[in-house]
């Protein structure tokens, strides 16, 4: 048996960073016979998990030996992470089940399936052990009633009570760059799709086609404050990142009766710019100017109502973070006491 009072601390000592800070303990039996290792009734506790391993180990030094079934259990998924913001008003209890088998230079990770109340998650594949993971190769697929319960709450997102799907096929073929294909997700009445290549450390070299659309965005749920008003929308971009910038090339979007297309950059730094250049047929900035900065009192006289620009101070904390251009010409904008055609629109943020 083990017992250990902070993993975290134990972590450190022997250079494993990152680890909970939590008690474990661990109880189980070893037996070496035929000059094999086997585990038996293995029981390991962490947090409220536990988790269960038996099977064999194999040969010191030998992984294709290894044939190994685990089973986790706890009662919330968001133990499993250690930036979810804990709910003490809905506990998802969930049961994760997987079975590997080893292989000359990796794992073969025959299933792993994770189950909750709101879902199931299975993934299948190879997992290589060869320098920057190169020929891991996995497929990934769930469905559900409730994404909630399968993804808790983080500060920023907040996961929605709506059915999903997951599909995808994910393709280790250089050190660190994932190959997506054929990805899809759905979540109540959005489908996101995703095709090409997804560089895990940096992102410098992702290079991705990119398409959304829906009936409202919240179905996806709750991004940061902002609460984006419930209008049908449809994205199409293709999206490039260099060291230190996010390229969007034929960028084609509509949100209710708005459209634009055009191309895009964000450079990234201490103080981030973002440059934009486009058209719109109908641009409608109503109810995204509520979304962003509330509700406006018009206190104007009621002779100067006409007037394009009220006199309600800008909120330019709104504009400190970051640097811009921003050149788009519309057809037609609407705005608060605004109804304009023909209209360029040129917006400069500096400093």
């Amino acid at each position: 048996g083990v017992s250990i009072d902070d993993l975290a601390e134990t972590g450190r000592l022997f250079g494993a960073a990152g680890l909970p800070s939590a008690p474990l303990t661990s109880t189980g039996r070893l037996r070496f016979r035929d000059g094999a290792l086997t585990l038996e009734d293995s029981l390991t506790r962490l947090r409220g998990l536990e988790l269960v391993a038996s099977g064999l180990i194999g040969r010191p030094g030998h992984l294709p030996d290894l044939n190994l079934d685990v089973r986790m259990s706890g009662p919330s998924v968001e133990k499993l992470f250690d930036d979810a913001v804990p709910n003490g008003d809905q506990s998802v209890p969930f049961t994760l089940v997987a079975q590997a088998r080893g292989l000359e230079n990796g794992i073969d990770l025959r299933s792993f399936k994770l189950e909750t109340a709101g879902g199931t998650f299975n993934a299948a594949g190879i997992l290589s052990f060869a320098p920057g993971g190169v020929g891991s190769k996995f497929s990934l697929e769930g469905q559900g009633e409730k994404l909630s319960a399968v993804i808790p709450a983080f500060p920023s997102y907040r996961p929605p009570d709506e059915p999903w799907h997951l599909k995808a096929d994910v393709d280790l073929e250089q050190a660190d760059h994932f190959q997506v294909s054929n990805a899809r997700i759905e979540i109540g009445s959005v489908t996101m799709e995703m095709d090409g290549t997804l560089d895990a450390v940096d992102q410098s070299q992702t290079s991705l086609t990119f398409a959304a659309s829906g009936d409202r965005i919240s179905d996806i749920g709750q991004i940061g404050d902002v609460l984006w008003p419930e209008y049908p929308f449809d994205i199409k971009t293709e999206l490039e990142r260099t060291q230190n910038t996010l390229l969007f090339r034929s960028l084609t979007a509509s949100w209710g009766d708005s459209d634009v297309t055009g191309e895009g950059k964000v450079i990234l730094g201490e103080r981030p710019f973002v440059e934009i250049r486009g058209r719109s047929e109908i641009l409608d900035i109503y109810d995204l100017q509520h979304a962003l900065f509330g509700e406006q009192v018009d206190e104007e006289p009621a002779d100067d109502r006409k007037k394009i620009f009220p006199d309600t101070p800008i909120p330019m904390q709104f504009f400190a973070d970051y640097e811009a251009v921003v050149n788009v010409e519309v057809e037609h904008f609407r705005g608060r006491n605004a109804r304009l055609e023909d209209v360029k629109l040129e917006l400069d943020v500096e400093d």
